[in-house]
Order: C-alpha cells, then sequence, then structure tokens
C-alpha cells in the first residue's frame, strides 16, 4: 500500500509477475550466435531481476499504534517490512521504533513487552485454518514465546498474549475502530486492516504455543541491511535457510508481544534453478548454433 504524509492509503498495488522469454528464430548463420547470446542474457537477467537478491518493501501505516491514550508514531510503530530471497536464504526485516531488546511496560503482567514471534503462513488458507501447520522464528529469548529454542519451527500453532501485555481494545476489530476513530488509518501491511485472514473476534496470534524446531535463523548484520531503512528507529532482520519452505506464495506477520501495531507481507519464494539445468540450456542453445554455422542444420528458407 502507498500511503500519503497524513497516513491516507493513496493506493494499494498488488503485483507478482513472472516473465519467461521463449528464444525461437529463423535467422541467417551470421545472426544466430548474436541471437544465442542475447537469449542467454535475457534468461539469465530475468531470473535475477524478478526474483534474487532484490529486496521487496512492505509498507505499513504510518500512524496505526497506540501506546497508552496515543495513537500513531508511538514506539509501537511499524513503518515497513522487507523480503530477499537468495539462492539459499531467505531474508526478513523490519523497520519500527520498537528496539529489539523490548520496553518495560506497567500494563504488562510481567512488566516487560518485548519482541513478537514471526509467524509464516505457506498453507493458502486464512490463519485459524492453518494452525498446527505453520512455520515460525522465535528470534529473542526475552519474550512469552513456548518455543523451547530460539530458531525456526514447523509444525505451529501459534497463540495471543497481546492481552497480557496490556493491549486495551478487545479484539482486532475493536482495535481497528479505536485507532481509526483517535484520526488513525489501521492497516496491517499488505493485509487490509479488516481482512478475514485473520480473525476480527480475537487478537493476532504473535507468538508460538507449539512446534517443532527446525533450523537455526541468523540476525542480519547492518552491511546485510545496507539500503533499508524508513522513519523508524531501527531496522533489524532475520535470515533462514530457503530450503525448509515449499516454493509459491506465503504470507508472513510480525509485531511486539502487545500487538499494539502488527504488520503482513504476501510474498513469494520461487523455485531457484539448479546450476546444472542452466549450464544444459546454455550447452543446448550453444550446440544448436554450432549445427548452424556447421552447415549440419540448414535454417528455414522463405
Amino acid at each position: 500500500m502507498v500511503y500519503d504524509e497524513t497516513g491516507e492509503i493513496l493506493m494499494e498495488i498488488k503485483s507478482t509477475e513472472f516473465t519467461f522469454i521463449k528464444c525461437f528464430h529463423h535467422a541467417e548463420k551470421s545472426l544466430l550466435a548474436p541471437l544465442v547470446i542475447a537469449c542467454l542474457l535475457s534468461f539469465g537477467s530475468a531470473v535475477q531481476a524478478a526474483t534474487l537478491n532484490t529486496w521487496s518493501e512492505i509498507l505499513d501505516s504510518p500512524n496505526d499504534s497506540i501506546q497508552g491514550d496515543t495513537v500513531g508514531g508511538t514506539v509501537y510503530e511499524i513503518y515497513k517490512a522487507f523480503y530477499r530471497q537468495r539462492e539459499e536464504r531467505i531474508d526478513l526485516a523490519f523497520n519500527t521504533n520498537f528496539p529489539f531488546q523490548g520496553v518495560s511496560s506497567s500494563f504488562a503482567s510481567d512488566g516487560y513487552i518485548g519482541f513478537g514471534d514471526i509467524i509464516i503462513n505457506t498453507t493458502g488458507q486464512n490463519l485459524s485454518a492453518a494452525q498446527g501447520e505453520l512455520f515460525a522464528i522465535r528470534a529473542v529469548s526475552n519474550n512469552n514465546s513456548a518455543a523451547p529454542n530460539l530458531g525456526l519451527l514447523g509444525d505451529v500453532s501459534a497463540k495471543s498474549v497481546a492481552s497480557q501485555n496490556g493491549l486495551k481494545p478487545a479484539n482486532l476489530q475493536a482495535y481497528n475502530s479505536y485507532v481509526q476513530s483517535n484520526g488513525g488509518q489501521p492497516s496491517i501491511g499488505d493485509l487490509p486492516a479488516n481482512t478475514i485472514y485473520f480473525d476480527q473476534n480475537v487478537h493476532i496470534p504473535n507468538v508460538i504455543a507449539s512446534g517443532t524446531w527446525l533450523d537455526n535463523v541468523q540476525w542480519l548484520s547492518p552491511a546485510d541491511l545496507s539500503g533499508l531503512g524508513g522513519p523508524g528507529q531501527y531496522t533489524y532482520g532475520v535470515s533462514f535457510a530457503s530450503s525448509i519452505l515449499p516454493d509459491g506464495s506465503f504470507i508472513f506477520h510480525w509485531g511486539p508481544e502487545c500487538n499494539n501495531d502488527v504488520i503482513a507481507g504476501i510474498v513469494e519464494k520461487i523455485r531457484v534453478p539448479e546450476p546444472s539445468n542452466v549450464l544444459g540450456f546454455a550447452l543446448m542453445l550453444i550446440g544448436l548454433a554450432t549445427k548452424f554455422i556447421t552447415g549440419v542444420v540448414k535454417p528455414a528458407l522463405k
């Protein structure tokens, strides 16, 4: 979504498009070698530009967090999320006012609000229907997650700890109404505030209730996050092995334990071509070019 400086939605952009370049052409011998080279370059650049090593940016409303009686621009405000797929890794990052170590709060039952878990849904179902089939990342030890260890978990059921961390509205619908009635514009990143992906009658599940540990995750370094940022005071992110997730689109969401702001992203994990497959494709084209050039195969004449 794109917002103006007041937080009004200007437009919503959704695009998941993959372009495959098909090279088949009758040409004279002298033109064939450049054609083969151009085809190889087009194939390679299409994969790199559309799928790998490029950060995608997800915007959230800049004025839909709550802190006490204040709406917008609070310590809980989340402004952006970022997604990147590399050949063997998936990276998720966030720009927010919320500090990595969490904050003290008299509203929380334990006096402290921590970094929520990152919940990942690859099933194509809404979050309630996907319970028990989720992935999730516990990235910090000082939160209310039931995950036994830090890292990436599978077969996850998620729960909300928003109420025990001081969230005042009774459920998601009430939260959105409170924000809107106090001058804010609620949204959940790529999802509208009134989305049916989350159950509007409860708080958004934000930590792991149960699951199976799968692998370690890595915090991204400042160099990894170079070029990212936003209005928020902090930008940080995590990385995990891409082979663990199935290919296809998925939804992830994250927020502090209190759910005083939440962001979600709808992204795509694509299959990375095996180097041997790309090499085989290149050799096939080069072989075809050689046959034309040596006269083994005659080009069609009109």
